[in-house]
This record gives C-alpha cells, sequence and structure tokens, in this order.
C-alpha cells in the first residue's frame, strides 16, 4: 500500500469532546455582533436551545462564514463597524434561501424594521433582548427554515419506492438536498437534484451532478466519502447520489470550537493529502477543497467531499463565466480564466487550510472579492511561527511549499506533502542538524512568509 493511502485516525482523548451523531444535525446558528456582551448573551442562549452556534464580530468575518458553511438561522446586529447588517442579509439570501435571518438592533426604528422585513428578514428584535422573545422568535425561525428544506411528497415517494425511509434534510445547497435516510437499519446520505432539466442551466446542473456520482464511484478510499449507488428517479427524473452517512462534523467546527492538540492537526492534514493523493490519481481536480467540504468522523477519521465543482481531466464540461471554488482558499491562478489549473491548485488550497488550522487564522483575508484576490495573488503571509512559536519549523516548511504563489515551486503531488509529513514528523524529536537545514533550504525556492 501507498504510504498517501494508509489512514492514521485522529487519536481520541478527552479533551477533544468527540462530537456525537445528533450534534452534527443539531440547526446551526450564526451569530453577528461586535457587543462582546450582546455575542456572549445570545451565544449562551443559543446553546441552551440546543442549537451548534458560530459568532463573528463583523460583516467581513460574517460573509466569510456565509461563503464556506450553511446556516440554519442568521442573527445579526444592525450596525456592525464596516458594514450594516442589511448587506449580511442580502448575502445570506443570495446563498442560502433555506436560511432564516433575525434582525437585531439598540435603536428600534419602525422603518427600519419595515425596510429588515422587506429584505427578506424572519424578524426583528431590539436591545436589551427579552430572553424569551428571543427563545420564540429564533424557535419560529428555525421551524420555518426546516420546513423550507423539508422533501416534497414527490420526492418522499420516490425515495420510499426504492425502499428508503426519510429521516430528516441534513443540509441543502445550490446543487440538490442531502436527506438522511434509512434501509434495512443502515443510515445513508443521498443527495438529490430537484430540478429536471429543461433549461439550457438546468441542463448543466444534471450534467454535473450525474459527473459527481461518476468521480466519486471511482474512488475508494478511507479518507474520501464513498458513492455506494446513483441513478434517476424514473417517474420525476430526479438524479440522485447514494452516500456512506458520515456521523461527525465539518472541519470549521474543529478549527473554530473543539481543541485540538498538534499531532492530531498534522494527522487531519496528512489525511486529507492522502484523501487529495487518491483524487488526483483518477485525474479528479476537486477545486473547492475547504473547511466546509471536510468532515470528520465521530472515530476520529477525515472525509473529504463535496465535488460538484470537480474537473476531470480531458472533460469539456465547463462553467462559462463561473468563479468555481471559495475565494479564501482558492490558488493564485484560480482567479485567472486563462491559465490552466491543475492538482497544484487543491494543494495551494490545502495549505491554507493547514495554515489556519495551526494559527487559528486565514493566511488571506478581505472586505471583498478583489481585496482577497489581491492577497492571494500578491501578498505573502505572516509567517506561522510568529503566530505560534512554539509550531515545529518543519510544519512552517511544508506550509510555505503547498502556499507558494507560482505552481511551480509547490508540491507537485499530494503523495510527495504526505512523505515529507512522515519524513519530519518521525524526525520532529531530533534536534535540526545540518541534513534538515538543507531540506528546509530545498523546501524553500522562494520566501512565502513576511
Amino acid at each position: 500500500m501507498d504510504a498517501s493511502e494508509q489512514t492514521t485516525p485522529l487519536k481520541t482523548n478527552e479533551k477533544t469532546n468527540p462530537l456525537r451523531v445528533d450534534q452534527m444535525v443539531k440547526p446551526l446558528v450564526l451569530i453577528v455582533d461586535d457587543d462582546d456582551d450582546v455575542a456572549a448573551f445570545l451565544t449562551k442562549a443559543m446553546e441552551k436551545a440546543n442549537y451548534s452556534v458560530i459568532t463573528v464580530a463583523n460583516c467581513a468575518d460574517a460573509i466569510d462564514k456565509l461563503v464556506s458553511v450553511e446556516f440554519d438561522l442568521l442573527l445579526t446586529d444592525v450596525n456592525l463597524p464596516d458594514a450594516s447588517g442589511t448587506e449580511i442579509l442580502q448575502k445570506a439570501k443570495e446563498l442560502n434561501k433555506s436560511a432564516e435571518v433575525i434582525m437585531i438592533t439598540g435603536a428600534p426604528d419602525l422603518e427600519a424594521a419595515v425596510d429588515a422585513m422587506k429584505n427578506g428578514a424572519f424578524d426583528y428584535l431590539s436591545k436589551p433582548i427579552d430572553i424569551d422573545k428571543l427563545f420564540a422568535t429564533t424557535s419560529a425561525a428555525i421551524l420555518h427554515a426546516t420546513h423550507k428544506r423539508t422533501p416534497r411528497e414527490d420526492e418522499t415517494a420516490q425515495i420510499t419506492n426504492h425502499g428508503f425511509k426519510v429521516v430528516k434534510t441534513l443540509g441543502s445547497g445550490t446543487m440538490g438536498t442531502v436527506l438522511l435516510v434509512e434501509r434495512h437499519g443502515e443510515l445513508f446520505a443521498m443527495k438529490i437534484l430537484r430540478n429536471a432539466p429543461s433549461d439550457s442551466l438546468s441542463q448543466h446542473k444534471f450534467k454535473r451532478f450525474i459527473r459527481e456520482a461518476r468521480i466519486l464511484s471511482k474512488i475508494d478510499h478511507p479518507n474520501v466519502v464513498k458513492v455506494i449507488d446513483y441513478g434517476i428517479f424514473k417517474e420525476t427524473r430526479f438524479p440522485y447520489i447514494l452516500m456512506e452517512f458520515v456521523s461527525g462534523h465539518q472541519l470549521y467546527t474543529f478549527i473554530n470550537k473543539v481543541e485540538l492538540d498538534l499531532e492530531e492537526k498534522r494527522s487531519i492534514i496528512r489525511q486529507l493529502a492522502s484523501a487529495l493523493a487518491a483524487v488526483h490519481k483518477h485525474g479528479i481536480i476537486h477545486r473547492d477543497v475547504k473547511p466546509a467540504n471536510v468532515v470528520i468522523t465521530t472515530e476520529r477519521v477525515v472525509k473529504l467531499t463535496d465535488f460538484g465543482i470537480a474537473h476531470m481531466t480531458g472533460s469539456h464540461l465547463t462553467v462559462s463565466c463561473e468563479m468555481l471554488g471559495s475565494p479564501a482558499y482558492m490558488a493564485p491562478e484560480a482567479f485567472d480564466t486563462r491559465r490552466i489549473k491543475d492538482e497544484r491548485a487543491d494543494i495551494f488550497s490545502l495549505g491554507v487550510i493547514a495554515y489556519e488550522l495551526f494559527t487559528g487564522r486565514k493566511p488571506f483575508f478581505g472586505d471583498t472579492m478583489a481585496e482577497i484576490m489581491h492577497q492571494v495573488q500578491t501578498i505573502a503571509p505572516v509567517e506561522p511561527l510568529t503566530l505560534v512559536p512554539d509550531l515545529p519549523p518543519y510544519l512552517q516548511d511544508i506550509m510555505a511549499k503547498m502556499l507558494a504563489k507560482d505552481p511551480d515551486d509547490r508540491f507537485k503531488t499530494a503523495s510527495q506533502i504526505v512523505k515529507a509529513l512522515d519524513h519530519e514528523c518521525a524526525k520532529n524529536s531530533e534536534r535540526e542538524g545540518i541534513t534538515s537545514r538543507l531540506l528546509r533550504t530545498l523546501l524553500l525556492k522562494k520566501a512565502t512568509w513576511r
């Protein structure tokens, strides 16, 4: 077995607080407020209501989360230091039509409340917030969001006819809805595309959906979500993909909340590199490697998911004028439609994840797409050792090679990342000698950090 195909599950210890299956399907709430006391109050209240919570303090961070994570409910202050909460409301509705938004303000204004409702807000709360009103409003909003994502009768009938029982909706995105289904006592994830192909756009989505199934069905790797079956429901023409049900949580939760030690973080990156090695071996470029597309199971195994915009070498199926991927995790060349993208673009994205996992912050950020693009293409990130002084130098060097602006300066394959992590980890207990210093020099062809 190749080194890149071996799986090293994360070790389990008490401080990592492994997430249960029921935690994965808790409603997810995004709180946006620059007042620490209000944010703490809302967070405590939502967690008491048994919701999963992510909290940010400004519009830029909120939009970054909305791009990469699917929320059930958004609680946002109307007045933020860098923008209006209305901007977040509009972005939320653009990215996730099933999510509900509740606006919060310290200066109640009837006209502002009416405008918020016109723009699609579910409700409008005033500070100081009444706890009973908060619970009632958020509960109603969550229920409404869930109702919008509930499978229609024709969908449920088709799934039932195939011997499955719909348990609940796991998520809903631009390419389809993911349902938790059960058959013969075993749980599966079923992804369905709701619109049968009629116009050119829906036909294109249909082709991409089926292509995702074909891509995944070719891969049998412990760190890549497994496709069990795929096809088209005859009566409704809904295409579907039946996948293994991965019980766990998306990587962003581990980055934001779960405390991991150095070895656990290294294991996550190693397993992701191993997954990409297997994917690339089949001539596939994922093109959207980000924390939201990485799930860590309850057994502490990493799973790479969501190949909706993946590209197969030699394929002519493209998307005209469409930016593929999530800006903060995209490679410099990915922003230029004229440049050829290959496996090294995924390696850059993995480097961004590694940087964020080890340092707690993204290497590139900005309030707009243009600012993020400028940073990714021209600005060197802050040196990781500046942020985490006790980080082993070899990890910084490996990240440097993944995050090189020029693809030619990066690792050529994901398998090389696996080997570099294993080799350097084995030597980590030794003092850095001439050989290690030479390796570091070879890894860093050009300065990556500032």
